[in-house]
């Protein structure tokens, strides 16, 4: 299968050259180019045409909004990911408007960033919720909250919260990795960090709290 050719947009030189690692690490995506100057990534992209670009305010000299654009015009074959601090709603809607597939936040985890680009890729919308808990399905978000908190009281991610309803169905850490596409130490990440801002210790506690939230179902329901 043809890797995912990936074009990072990005002035951080320490942030894209974590993205880059991140994503050459991946055996189905690979940077194909990257840059800082607004117009020489522009120019790259065009001659390019790679299948996903991911930028940042680097293109402030017309606007992240007026950049995505351009290059949702210029170079229709790409989709684009804009890459941000925060989640503001204003800023989400700008660039959706203007034709972004996705939004993504720095503080992303390298787990969550491939989910993104392959949901992107296979034609989805993702976009976190804001940073005041206000959905982001106005934007035609599809992506399964890919890396916001949901707003149910817990201040649980997404991912955590389908981690914690696996654990309390029975689910083992592999059966988990194996489902979510993850590797096994991030469902460890994931069910450690859930079980301390919940307050629980036992996986009886997990089931407790999953069948006070309504979460469980049976296997023969999945």
């Amino acid at each position: 299968m043809a890797r995912l050719r990936i074009f990072l947009a990005i002035n951080g030189g320490v942030l894209r050259e974590g993205l880059r690692k991140v994503i050459n690490d991946h055996p189905n995506m690979i940077v194909i180019g990257d840059g800082a100057n607004a117009d020489v990534c522009l120019e790259k992209i065009a001659e390019l045409a790679p299948d996903i670009t991911i930028i940042t305010r680097l293109m402030d000299k017309n606007g992240v909004a007026e950049a995505t654009k351009h290059l949702t015009k210029a170079c229709p074959r790409t989709k684009v990911i804009v890459l941000s601090a925060n989640a503001d709603i204003e800023s989400m809607r700008l660039v959706a408007d203007a034709g972004a597939r996705g939004y993504i936040l720095k503080s992303i985890e390298s787990e969550q960033l491939i989910d993104v680009i392959n949901k992107v890729s296979a034609g989805a919308k993702c976009f976190p919720q804001t940073s005041n808990g206000r959905s982001a399905s106005a934007f035609g978000d599809d992506s399964g909250d890919h890396h916001s908190t949901i707003d149910n009281g817990t201040g649980l991610s997404a991912r955590e919260t389908t981690v914690v309803r696996m654990v309390a169905e029975g689910y083992t850490n592999r059966e988990i990795a194996d489902k979510l596409r993850i590797s096994v130490k991030s469902v460890e990440t994931y069910r450690s960090r859930s079980v301390s801002k919940l307050g629980l210790n036992r996986r009886a506690d997990l089931v407790r709290y999953a069948l006070e939230k309504g979460w469980l179902r049976s296997r023969s329901q999945r």
